[in-house]
């Protein structure tokens, strides 16, 4: 009979206590996540081998049972075995190396977060993922947002360009010329985005806008369907990104799409999914260390009176604290919540006393998280996950 050795997956000793156990999991989890790696098989199956191993060593009665299995079986395993075992993380290493020294692929090392400065290579991947066509060409390379990982750009080799030496007509010095070439680059990096546009020249470049993460506290993300005579037109959506220390925003991109039709035509919706999936990641990234200098990570909302961002609740290793409400603050600890659930553009989270009698009769605590208000939503599901447990389809 042959088990896995759990204790070597999270990289910890047969004596960890739980929270060295969460501890290594949620270091490993962010590490190996799938969203880091395009579905690179390799490090999607050792994300699998981590979930395993937590559930297995965080539940009491599991692992006792393991532990058993684990002695018997580590007691007598041959050189052999443990052969076996060094040679798979000498080849873990190797591959990690090797992930890391691809241009074209998206980090997962802590070393590509501390490179700012982008290698001045076109990317070859667009925001779905998909290979670039040949034929597109990049008219600039952003200089600060890492290692590129996916872009766009409506310049083509064969694009018209006008010829600023070319001598103009006298018909053009009067009236002007129609011919006018508008183009777009947009690039998403492993620490930032960026957009550019030129007009008629390459080098005629009328609007740059790059924006490093570090630069910015927060994201926020709106969708609101626009419905006439009950039909659907198009939902309107708008991405902000901002300063909540200065209460500045940095970015914003609003914009419309149809549901109905192909997102792939979209590419500020396109532009805007990426930067939140890749945002999320750096926050991942950061999420041990915010955890050891405060013992929490916070999520805001924007009051649109006071037009402040303000602290709306925060969360920690098992824990879960609301500072606006009722009650506030009110702490759920994670023995004590009853039921989370989704429903519409909200979260709720229920206290062990939450009781719903008849009708609209209730007793007990009971807070809900305005999903279309809160600040870094694909983050706070992602901390939802690691540190509580909870895993929301949304």
């Amino acid at each position: 009979m042959k088990i896995k050795n759990h204790y070597q997956t999270l990289e910890i000793n047969e004596n960890a206590t739980i929270e060295q156990i969460k501890k290594a999991y949620r270091t490993l989890a962010i590490k190996y996540h799938p969203d880091k790696n395009f579905g690179d098989t390799y490090f999607s199956m050792k994300f699998i081998e981590i979930k395993d191993a937590y559930d297995t060593l965080s539940n009491f009665e599991a692992r006792k049972a393991y532990d058993i299995l684990y002695s018997q079986f580590f007691k007598t395993q041959t050189t052999e075995t443990k052969q076996e075992f060094h040679e798979e993380k000498i080849r873990t290493e190797e591959y990690e190396e090797k992930f890391h020294y691809e241009p074209f692929k998206p980090f997962y090392s802590s070393r590509d977060r501390e490179q700012n400065l982008t290698p001045q290579f076109n990317p070859i991947y667009d925001f779905q993922g998909n290979r670039l066509n040949d034929n597109i060409d990049f008219f600039i390379l952003p200089k600060n947002i890492g290692k590129l990982i996916c872009g766009y750009s409506n310049f083509f080799k064969n694009s018209p360009i006008k010829d600023s030496n070319k001598k103009k007509s006298i018909f053009e010095k009067l009236f002007g010329s129609f011919e006018n070439y508008k183009y777009e680059n947009a690039f998403v990096g492993v620490n930032g985005f960026a957009i550019f546009f030129c007009k008629n020249f390459k080098n005629n470049i009328i609007k740059t806008e790059e924006i490093n993460f570090n630069d910015g506290t927060d994201l926020y993300c709106f969708y609101q369907d626009y419905v006439l005579n009950f039909i659907y037109q198009h939902t309107n959506f708008s991405y902000a990104f901002v300063d909540k220390n200065t209460h500045k925003i940095i970015w914003e991109m609003p914009g419309l799409f149809n549901k109905k039709k192909a997102t792939t035509e979209h590419q500020q919706l396109n532009l805007c999914t990426n930067i939140e999936k890749y945002w999320t990641i750096y926050l991942l990234d950061n999420l041990e260390d915010r955890l050891q200098k405060d013992g929490f990570v916070s999520f805001t909302t924007y009051n649109k009176n006071k037009e402040k961002f303000e602290d709306f609740l925060k969360m920690g290793i098992g824990y879960m604290t609301f500072l606006q409400g009722k009650k506030a603050p009110f702490t759920y600890e994670f023995k004590d919540i009853k039921k989370i659930y989704s429903k519409g553009n909200e979260l709720h989270i229920q206290h062990n006393n939450f009781q719903k009698k008849l009708f609209f009769l209730k007793s007990g605590d009971e807070d809900i998280v305005p999903l279309s208000d809160i600040s870094n939503r694909s983050f706070f599901f992602k901390t939802l996950e690691i540190l509580l447990g909870y895993k929301i389809t949304h």
